[in-house]
């Protein structure tokens, strides 16, 4: 979503102001002009899948199937061993950031193409893309 804010800011296209954007300009972090990020969190979401990564948590979300997973990413960035069971409150705070992120949206714009299934590892995931 923060592609559309950044690529008009970086062509020096202003934004019409009336509607509301879901994105920001990320520019001033791509340029290194920036201390810090402009977001504290980063979401996903297609359809039944949803994503939400802070402070090193990644949690994944998969409603279809009632999947949650969680992975520390600053010490297991190949996403091998799901803590969702092992920091249930980590799992609470990260679903209602998200809750509180899907609240604020616009409803999508098209439908999803298709539902995908990977089986990574003996593990199926489900997507919908």
């Amino acid at each position: 979503m923060d592609v559309f804010a950044t690529a008009a800011a970086a062509g020096s296209i202003p934004l019409p102001v009336d509607r509301r954007y879901d994105g920001v300009d990320l520019l001033p972090v791509l340029l290194d002009e920036a201390a810090e990020a402009s977001h504290r969190a980063l979401f996903w979401r297609s359809l039944y899948n949803k994503a939400v990564r802070r402070d090193g948590w990644k949690l994944i979300l998969n409603e279809r199937i009632g999947q949650i997973l969680l992975y520390n990413l600053d010490h297991d960035r190949r996403e091998k061993v799901n803590l969702a069971p092992r920091y249930p409150e980590i799992v609470k705070e990260l679903l209602d950031e998200l809750k509180r992120w899907e609240e604020a949206l616009q409803p999508p714009s098209w439908p999803r193409v298709m539902d995908v299934e990977f089986i990574i590892d003996g593990t199926a995931y489900h997507f919908a893309i």
